[in-house]
């Protein structure tokens, strides 16, 4: 059985159910490996863009990726290009 959901949906749906949010994240990491396509790359990126989300309003951008380097462990590079492939995606869904 293949079960196609987004990250987005099957997180906010725990979430409905009260699971907590680093329990999500855990039971993502441990299903990583099995047929349902979870890698870690993508609940990185998921975290990443929600946390951007929260910030993108009362931080400048400068500020934005050097905090989320450091929270991530990534460099300041690889945030940046994230940032900016994941405003594209939005811009073009708005679209």
């Amino acid at each position: 059985m293949v079960i196609d959901v987004t990250l987005d949906y099957l997180i906010g749906n725990l979430e409905e159910l009260g699971i907590k949010e680093s329990d999500i994240y855990l039971l993502l990491e441990r299903l990583e490996g099995f047929r349902i396509y979870v890698n870690k790359q993508t609940i990185q990126h998921y975290r990443i863009n929600k946390r951007y989300l929260q910030l993108k309003s009362h931080l400048p951008g400068k500020e934005i990726i050097k905090l989320l380097a450091r929270e991530f462990n990534k460099s300041e590079h690889s945030i940046r290009k994230y940032i900016k492939r994941l405003e594209a995606e939005t811009e073009q869904k708005q679209n």
